[in-house]
């Protein structure tokens, strides 16, 4: 896959990547109380997300892993993913990309 230089996105190229992924994370938000984090639904939501991110960069399911940790260990981003989809969605998330990850890197 030919990789986008983020760097050298127009204004509306960057928003509407940025879009795309809050797109994602509104579909897997969506399923905080209905699914559990390893259901179909919401690892097809993940896979998208490990897509979009390689897009932009060589996102090893170790690198995707930790940035899972970061989603829910680092205080601003769980503020920001709490604030927009809900004060579940950096836990959510969190075991939902570990999930992925740990299915996917065999």
């Amino acid at each position: 896959m030919e990789k986008i230089d983020y760097t050298n996105l127009n204004t509306e190229e960057f928003l509407k990547e940025q879009k795309k992924r809050d797109e994602l994370f509104a579909a897997i938000a969506k399923n905080i109380n209905d699914k559990n984090f390893d259901h179909e639904d919401v690892q097809m939501y993940v896979s998208n997300l490990y897509d979009w991110m390689n897009k932009f960069y060589d996102c090893s399911f170790s690198m995707f892993k930790g940035l899972a940790e970061v989603y829910e260990m680092n205080s601003e981003f769980s503020e920001v993913l709490s604030k927009n989809y809900g004060k579940d969605m950096p836990s959510y998330l969190s075991k939902a990309i570990i999930y992925f990850c740990d299915k996917n890197n065999k």
